[in-house]
């Protein structure tokens, strides 16, 4: 659905890491504008959990993939990556609508 999303990602346990946020706009039928937006920081917890932010435009709602990947940074050379990231997306209100 249109509208701003917030995507945090936080270690399982209060752990602490590299981790990846991706953003992919799936809407074959219009015309996109997004191809993909990434983010890498280390996360840590508390107040310095990862946080990415979007805006979803349009009256049509959207399908989008959002994914929160640490391990499979390993092979690529990351150090400290985030064990197991959890991933919760927020409304534009800051209500959480989803997270695994």
């Amino acid at each position: 659905m249109p509208g701003n999303y917030t995507a945090i990602v936080r270690g399982t346990n209060s752990s602490i890491g590299n981790a990846l946020v991706e953003v992919y706009d799936l809407s074959a039928a219009n015309i996109s504008i997004l191809g993909n937006i990434s983010t890498r920081e280390f996360v840590q917890t508390a107040g310095n959990v990862m946080v990415g932010r979007f805006i979803v435009q349009g009256r049509q709602a959207k399908r989008v993939i959002l994914r929160a990947i640490g391990p499979e940074l390993t092979p690529f050379g990351v150090p400290d990556v985030l064990a197991n990231p959890t991933l919760e997306l927020h409304n534009g209100a800051g209500a959480l609508i989803a997270s695994n």
